[in-house]
């Protein structure tokens, strides 16, 4: 059974510092969410203002004026207000048209009670990141007050981009702590797909022995609208709830989703996208980021599983008090439509991504509520 889509993120933090010591470096405006904005729009400006000065000052990167006439001839304003400046095609073009090595993004997303800066530079050939620094702070208001906050922010993005600091390359744990709603899942071999005999199974669930599986994190939960709006600014769900999870959303919208996180998060996207001149798009697994992604649908089996071998994880059987599914129907009736030999509930909405009995590796929802999307569909 596929569900709406989970997110895991794996180990590797690879950063790379291979520029002059004086390279070239675009500031993009300042990226925050609509609500900050509202409240902060004034300061958000004095913050970019304040940090291309502040890296200015290093000597070790000529800055870009926003408003130099080759910016200004790929991007509008709109593009710089809307965020499309990041956009591969116009990215590349800029740095071409600028003879710029770098591009600096600059976030601030509010986390719990406080806010994070994080800054990231990236390759404006390749696209691929090169540097962050993050730093918490109280109020967005203290840092122009206190200029130096951001001088010395701007001095470790330039430091580690000049390749003058020592970079972690091993692990995220120096500098990216695992979200407490995520659970590490120890790999192990199982025995992918379905039984012949187990009823309602499907002519693709044929058993697949001796699957391996390495360790990796996934969160406990289907992700909710809550966090969904907070990421991307918008809520396409049919039934509305901050805890219930989102829903009507794209595989595509699912890889979005997983980037856009990454980089409020300061982690390395996973997904290349290459989008083309018509409707198709084509989206790479970068396999050594440091990012959110989805798991493909071994490990979203192993996961649901959580080391058993039945048909579900409650056992040979399952009922509408275990999930959330239409028990309208028996497996003999419609096995379609049915997870069970006993008719049951039928809720017909969603319910809070934490509702019922996680399974032993304390996952949500695993079965039923909604599907969710894997890597490999």
């Amino acid at each position: 059974m596929k569900k709406l889509f989970a997110i895991l993120v794996f180990a590797a933090f690879p950063f790379a510092s291979a520029f002059a010591d004086t390279p070239v470096a675009v500031v993009a405006p300042v990226e925050t969410t609509d609500e900050i904005k509202r409240e902060f729009s004034g300061q958000i400006e004095t913050i970019h203002e304040l940090f291309s000065g502040a890296l200015a000052n290093t000597r070790i990167i000529k800055m870009v004026a926003r408003t130099e006439s080759a910016m200004k001839g790929i991007l509008t304003e709109h593009d710089f207000q809307e965020g499309s400046w990041s956009d591969n095609t116009k990215t590349a073009a800029l740095g071409k048209a600028l003879n710029a090595t770098i591009i600096i993004r600059i976030r601030i997303d509010p986390i719990r009670n406080r806010y994070v800066l994080i800054a990231t530079a990236l390759n404006l050939q390749t696209l691929e990141q090169i540097a962050m620094e993050r730093k918490s702070i109280d109020d967005i208001e203290d840092i122009i007050l206190e200029k130096e906050i951001i001088e010395d922010f701007a001095g470790g993005i330039a430091k580690k981009i000049a390749g003058d600091s020592v970079v972690q390359t091993n692990t995220t744990a120096a500098a990216f702590t695992i979200p407490d709603d995520f659970v590490l899942i120890k790999g192990g071999r199982f025995d992918i797909g379905s039984l012949i005999e187990e009823k309602g199974r499907g002519g693709d669930e044929s058993p697949n022995p001796h699957i391996t599986i390495s360790d990796f994190y996934m969160c406990k939960y289907e992700v909710n609208q809550d966090e969904y709006t907070r990421i991307m600014g918008k809520n396409p769900s049919k039934f509305q709830g901050k805890n219930l999870p989102v829903e009507s959303v794209t595989w595509y919208a699912a890889i979005e989703y997983c980037n856009k996180r990454s980089e409020v998060e300061g982690l390395t996207p996973v997904y290349r996208i290459k989008k083309g001149n018509g409707q198709e798009v084509e989206v790479e697994w970068r396999k050594n980021a440091s990012g959110y992604r989805l798991p493909t649908e071994a490990e979203w089996e192993y996961a649901c599983r959580a080391k058993t071998t039945t048909p579900y994880n409650t056992g040979t059987s399952i009922s509408t008090e275990d999930a959330n599914y239409d028990g309208s129907y028996t497996v003999e009736q419609w096995f379609i439509f049915s997870y069970t030999e006993t008719k049951g509930t039928f809720r017909q909405k969603t319910v809070p991504v934490d509702s019922f009995r996680p399974n032993k590796y304390n996952l949500y929802n695993m079965h039923g509520n909604v599907a969710e999307w894997c890597w490999d569909y």
